[in-house]
């Protein structure tokens, strides 16, 4: 009776977390032994029968990936398969979900077998993000899926706001148009560092990105890894979307060699200064110099 008890208070409270954050008025769920299955974990039903959990983890794993997914469409009117793919696995991912499963106080309110209890799992990430996925499924099956689908929204669209705004460090620009040079030409794309200015504690990296010897984006930033993320994705926004389109003619604008120093990367901007064939052989007998 007092695990049975405690079961119920677990659910009264997370209903109260859940009417404060907007997602359903304060009150007891419409199916409350579905939302008590989701606070329950395995380790506590082997030991005092009943169901557990991991059958609504696998439903809100693909509740939640759903709902994410609509999220970003939202958001992101203009965005690609790849890189609403990447946002949701940003969102979706097991510490992401942990922190969820945090704020909404899910480690003190799982039912806990005694092995469990004692090795601190109600701290354990993978615990709190199988939780929140239960949670996310329950409130589908006990209040539909508008239900879930604002707890969804409460829960990370600022965050994903702030993704879909272009934080590189979470949208691998650099993967991206990697994949996409390799796939397109076989080639991956290169990077350097034009310039940097500050002082050691706060310098500025200004790095270029060419793709096929073509300078297709430059970025600037406070670590060179930040500065080339920036440059990937100007390369992806702007003069790879072209290459999508039509034929690009590389022969005259390339990185080449500067006679003297083999290997040495001169890119295109440069090439106007390089003299070409014609002024710098030498004349033949009968020519006129």
């Amino acid at each position: 009776m007092k695990d049975e008890r405690a079961l119920t208070d677990s659910v009264v409270r997370l209903m109260a977390r859940l009417a404060e954050l907007g997602v359903r008025p304060d009150g007891p769920p419409a199916d409350p032994a579905v939302v008590q299955e989701a606070l329950t974990h395995s380790s506590w039903a082997c030991e005092h029968g009943g169901r557990h959990n991991e059958r609504l983890e696998m439903l809100g794993d693909a509740v939640l990936g759903w709902l994410v997914a609509e999220l970003l469409f939202d958001l992101c009117p203009n965005a690609g398969e790849g890189l609403l793919t990447r946002l949701r696995a940003a969102l979706v991912g097991e510490e992401a979900l942990a922190r969820r499963g945090r704020e909404l106080g899910l480690g003190e309110l799982l039912a806990l077998g005694r092995g469990e209890e004692q090795s601190g799992a109600r701290t354990r990430p993978s615990l709190l993000a199988d939780a929140f996925e239960a949670v996310v499924a329950a409130l589908a099956r006990s209040e539909g899926m508008e239900t879930a689908s604002r707890l969804v929204r409460a829960m990370f669209a600022d965050e994903a706001a702030r993704l879909a705004g272009g934080a590189p460090q979470l949208a691998d620009f650099k993967s991206m148009l990697q994949e996409r040079t390799q796939a397109q030409w076989k080639e991956a794309p290169r990077y350097r560092v034009v310039g940097s200015e500050g002082p050691d504690h706060a310098r500025l990296f200004r790095v270029e990105v060419a793709v096929r010897g073509v300078v297709a984006g430059r970025g600037e930033g406070r670590t060179k890894k930040v500065a080339e993320q920036q440059a990937a994705q100007e390369a992806l926004e702007s003069r790879l979307s072209a290459f999508d389109v039509r034929p690009f003619d590389f022969a005259q604008d390339r990185l080449s060699e500067e006679p003297g120093t083999p290997g040495e990367e001169v890119l295109p901007e440069a090439e106007s200064r390089m003299p070409n064939a014609d002024e710098s052989r030498e004349p033949k007998a009968g020519e006129d110099a």
